[in-house]
């Protein structure tokens, strides 16, 4: 938007270009800022029309919404534009197309193929009237990864595919066009056309220095009252950064910088009691309201500020109604959609991918990609870590086939990660072994011969920074998810284990649902913290079980 502020041009009603002194932004920049100093300045500030479009805004809930949201986007900016309609320089064929367009935007009967083209459209009518080329500036264009959480597996499938013909009809061999900038966090393949250029800005030094805070910078501020205590390699640590390995580049986020100064302490991926009133506490701090507010324009109507529920435990009830929404049997509120938004700026979760209608959560970024790394990058740690309590089990050890077979378990859990990707490593042997291991751990009761178990997913969260935990799915193929439940998990093997883990409970569902192919997906949360009711969701809540069976 500052871009767009800095090198769009103002005109009259007709069109025709104001003076520079004239120029709504020429005060801010040419009195406030050392640009108005540098030859830039002279060469392109208001020199072009400006198209700009956020793919934040977009509704990506369903493919007939995300229709429905561009189609306005495409209007709001055509409203922007709407001096063509009276410019003097469009001959009557190209006015009449225009005026035929917009009616057809305002009366929702524009078609797919003429939302696809839209901006190339705009981009020749600009040039029509001005005789130069525009410019183009498109923010968030990965919003619809971001969230596909939120969105079936064909409603996906479908808007990435129209986001691909609306970028190569936009960009591709385009003469209407001087340039572009696409801002994206992740790199989307094959969604722009080849001659788009990708430039990831940690390894592009002139583009790195604009993002966020860098290390340097964090000496500048400490001296001030707002920082005092500040510390930098632990605010640097804060999710929302980039760093890239192996380099001295990387870059902290505004708005982790500021969570790390409010709430003094390291950050927590999954901690479920106590996080969520600090989050509260932190967007509602006079110090950063005018920030968290612009953050969320989408959200004007409410009037009294932001309201998140909190808990201090989650119940049954409340597991429920986050499975509901993750299978997206239920519409998001305005402050769960709030909650969600923020539990994934922090870290909680970032990109969820959807197969059958079912959310897999991944590793948040590289960062914390490297930091799991870093924990588990030798068996040592598990060893010291858990060698007391296994000895503590006793004969239960034999059931896991002795600390050797256990350690071999972890070895093959601490090769998930390496520093060069965020995919699994090992899946084979470890998917093979951990199955095994939890079946001769009693882990399973006994298995009926109609009941087929198979290993699905393992995936590795840090909670903090002397705690994991592992999540596991099972794929089930047995007549519902209540039968499933009570079939697969052995709560006399978990109330065994509380005995020698008096802080900590052996695990928590995460998610529960019945296939079309009648089969049951159950996850639950090995060694977890704090939350315990949400494993009577099936006795508590009749009408759950009753809707699944």
């Amino acid at each position: 938007d500052m871009l767009r502020a800095f090198c769009e041009m103002a005109v009259d009603i007709k069109g025709n270009r104001l003076p520079k002194e004239n120029q709504g932004n020429y005060k801010i920049f040419s009195e406030n800022l050392d640009i108005s100093k540098d030859p830039t300045f002279e060469t392109h500030f208001a020199k072009y029309p400006v198209i700009y479009m956020d793919f934040n805004c977009l509704n990506y809930s369903s493919y007939d919404r995300f229709l429905v949201s561009f189609k306005n986007m495409v209007s709001e900016e055509f409203s922007r534009h709407g001096y063509l309609s009276r410019s003097d320089k469009l001959n009557v064929t190209q006015k009449e197309e225009l005026s035929d367009f917009v009616k057809k935007l305002s009366d929702d009967k524009t078609d797919e193929d003429q939302l696809r083209t839209s901006v190339r459209y705009l981009s020749y009518l600009l040039h029509a009237h001005f005789n130069i080329t525009c410019i183009v500036f498109i923010e968030d264009f990965d919003a619809i990864i971001q969230r596909a959480m939120h969105t079936n597996t064909s409603d996906v499938r479908a808007i990435i595919k129209f986001i691909e013909d609306f970028a190569t009809s936009t960009f591709e061999s385009s003469q209407f066009i001087e340039r572009a900038l696409i801002n994206s966090c992740l790199r989307v393949s094959g969604l722009l056309p080849s001659d788009v250029e990708v430039i990831p800005f940690l390894q592009d030094n002139t583009l790195s220095l604009f993002y966020g805070y860098k290390p340097k910078k964090y000496a500048n501020v400490q001296g001030k009252h707002f920082w005092f205590g500040f510390d930098q390699i632990e605010a640097c640590s804060w999710y929302g950064g980039y760093r890239k390995p192996m380099s001295y580049l990387e870059v902290s986020n505004y708005f982790g910088v500021y969570c790390y100064k409010l709430l003094k302490k390291p950050r927590h991926y999954c901690n479920m009691s106590g996080y969520v009133p600090n989050l509260y506490r932190l967007v509602t701090h006079p110090l950063i309201q005018n920030t968290i507010e612009r953050l969320l324009e989408d959200y004007k109507n409410l009037k009294q500020g932001i309201q998140i529920q909190h808990y201090d435990t989650v119940t049954g009830p409340d597991m429920i109604r986050l499975i509901q929404i993750l299978n997206l049997e239920a519409e998001v509120t305005v402050d769960e959609g709030l909650l969600i938004q923020y539990m994934t700026e922090l870290g909680y979760f970032s990109i969820v991918m959807r197969e059958a209608n079912y959310a897999f959560i991944n590793i948040p970024n590289k960062g914390m990609a490297l930091e799991v790394e870093g924990i588990i990058s030798s068996p040592e740690f598990y060893r010291f870590k858990y060698g007391d309590n296994l000895k503590k089990l006793g004969p239960h050890l034999a059931s896991l086939g002795g600390s050797d077979s256990f350690h071999k378990l972890i070895d093959c859990v601490q090769d998930l990660y390496r520093p060069e990707t965020t995919m699994p490593l090992n899946t084979v042997v470890m998917h093979r072994d951990f199955a095994q291991a939890c079946k001769m751990s009693g882990l399973f009761q006994k298995i009926q011969e109609n009941v087929r178990v198979t290993f699905n997913k393992l995936d590795l969260f840090l909670i903090s920074n002397t705690r994991t935990a592992i999540i596991v799915e099972f794929r089930v193929g047995c007549v519902s998810s209540y039968n499933a439940l009570s079939e697969i998990v052995d709560k006399n093997y978990h109330q065994l284990l509380n005995r020698f883990y008096p802080p900590i409970h052996s695990y928590i569902l995460l998610g529960l649902r019945l296939s079309k192919k009648r089969q049951c997906f159950l996850s639950y949360l090995v060694n977890s913290t704090d939350i315990t009711r949400a494993v009577s969701i099936p006795e508590t809540v009749p009408e759950y079980k009753h809707k699944h069976a």
